[in-house]
């Protein structure tokens, strides 16, 4: 891990120095081979090549790890190789391309701009995405465009179960197979202009959308009403301190508030039960609400 994080604050920090130099020429960066042209892949690097600047062009040779490209504000981003999570995550504008596969999360809460990936991508592609296009030429993992506000998704492989769950605007289009959405999201056949709409996209890469081709869209006509609070932080961060929840449940995902008991020597159906809610809260925030130790409800 602290090898992997070395490289990749080196790789950061000479990508910073090149693109200087590369915008006054008006020429690409070239990362992953040697001044002779030799292939010299990157292997495993995370977090790297993010906000690239307007007009910016990087071209990388090699396999890299979570959070590539983030924030891209205007450049250009060629990967010949693979990724892993994340990648594209908050994407702003210009244009991620990547010739293999990726993992999980791509173009996370994007806002503008295009992510091409020439392989398959992992679950939750799109998610959260408000606005700009993610092409996929191969397959979608499960919840794709889960909690999208905007923008579209072009799938010309097949999709995992519940695409589009949670989502609230922007389309998905899916070329191959796609199982039945989840409740709030409609489907239907792709229009004639739509077909046309994205030519741009697919023409270069010899690829094209035709009338079997299905859409996905939101059901409902309103925004959701679910919403996060505003939050701010008031005071340094010498007293925060970063915690891995893996039963944290995502923004999207829709809440079950109801249990099935059966007996399991019972024919019957089973008795479907309400699941009640318990609060808890530390006393120190039991004090702001005038409350003191722990309060439960149920």
């Amino acid at each position: 891990m602290r090898e992997g994080a070395s490289k990749s604050m080196k790789l950061n920090r000479d990508l910073e120095k090149y693109i200087e130099k590369a915008l006054e020429q008006e020429r690409p960066v070239k990362i992953g081979w040697g001044r002779a042209g030799d292939e010299r892949p990157k292997e495993g690097e995370f977090g790297v090549m993010g906000h690239l600047p307007e007009g910016a062009r990087v071209l990388c040779l090699g396999n890299l790890g979570e959070c590539v490209g983030m924030a891209n504000g205007g450049g250009t981003l060629t990967l010949r190789g693979s990724a892993g999570s994340m990648l594209g995550a908050f994407h702003q504008s210009g244009k991620t391309v990547v010739e293999k596969d990726v993992g999980a999360r791509t173009g996370f809460k994007m806002m503008g701009g295009d992510i091409s990936i020439q392989g398959s991508v992992g679950d939750e592609a799109g998610a959260g995405m408000a606005g700009g296009t993610i092409l996929v030429r191969g397959h979608s993992g499960n919840n794709l465009g889960a909690g999208m506000t905007g923008g579209e998704i072009v799938v010309m492989g097949s999709v995992g179960s519940d695409p589009g769950i949670g989502m609230a605007g922007g389309r998905i289009i899916i070329s191959g197979s796609c199982p039945p959405p989840p409740e709030g999201v409609d489907m239907r056949s792709i229009k004639k202009k739509e077909i046309s709409e994205f030519g741009h996209l697919l023409d270069p890469l010899g690829l094209s959308l035709n009338e079997d081709a299905l859409v996905l869209e939101s059901a409902n006509e309103v925004l959701a009403t679910d919403y996060l609070p505003d939050f701010s932080i008031s005071e340094g961060f010498e007293k925060i301190s970063l915690v891995q929840n893996e039963d944290a449940i995502p923004e999207h995902a829709p809440l079950d508030h109801l249990t099935l008991l059966v007996a399991s020597d019972s024919e019957t159906d089973g008795v479907l039960l309400p699941i009640p809610w318990i609060v808890s809260c530390e006393s120190a925030i039991g004090d702001d609400w005038g409350g003191s130790g722990n309060s439960s409800h149920g």
